[in-house]
């Protein structure tokens, strides 16, 4: 299916996906987001729909799942890195956002690829993900984030 295709068939659906993505999500906004989420998986997963089948079906399927996931099979909200994601309330807040800001210095001292795989994790890419855009394997990344770790804690000791 061409990306043409793709969209003409995925706009022709807007409204009866809107439809169930509310009644998901009982919330205008969520179900927008919601719909928005389940066309990039949609897009990014397009090639995998074989010629015949259903590709309505697909959809439905496809933002079942979407949601499934944001709400009830335990995935986390990720996180870019971000100063104010570690701040707390009242007096620890100072504290906090020191640590947040010497954290991020020593994640500078990763190198290279450990470095760029680490941040990927971070911004809560799975080892999938990560591995697919970098052409490795996620044992490699489970390794190099494993080792990044372990780099940060030892330079965090001491």
């Amino acid at each position: 299916m061409t990306l043409i295709e793709f969209n003409h068939k995925f706009l022709s659906l807007t409204n009866s996906l809107e439809r169930f993505a509310f009644c998901l999500t009982y919330d205008k906004k969520t179900a927008q987001a919601l719909l928005y989420a389940t066309f990039l998986k949609a897009l990014k997963n397009r090639n995998r729909l074989s010629q015949g089948h259903n590709f309505k079906a697909w959809l439905y399927v496809t933002m079942h799942h979407v949601f499934l996931k944001d709400n009830y099979w335990g995935a986390s909200q990720t996180v870019a890195w971000d100063d104010d994601y570690f701040k707390g309330s009242g007096a620890d807040d100072a504290d906090l956002t020191f640590a947040a800001k010497a954290l991020g210095q020593h994640l500078e001292h990763l190198k290279g690829e450990y470095l760029k795989i680490f941040k990927m994790h971070l911004e809560g890419l799975k080892y999938n993900e990560i591995a697919d855009e970098l052409n490795i394997t996620p044992e490699t990344v489970k390794n190099r984030i494993f080792f990044s770790r372990k780099a940060l804690m030892d330079r965090l000791k001491g």
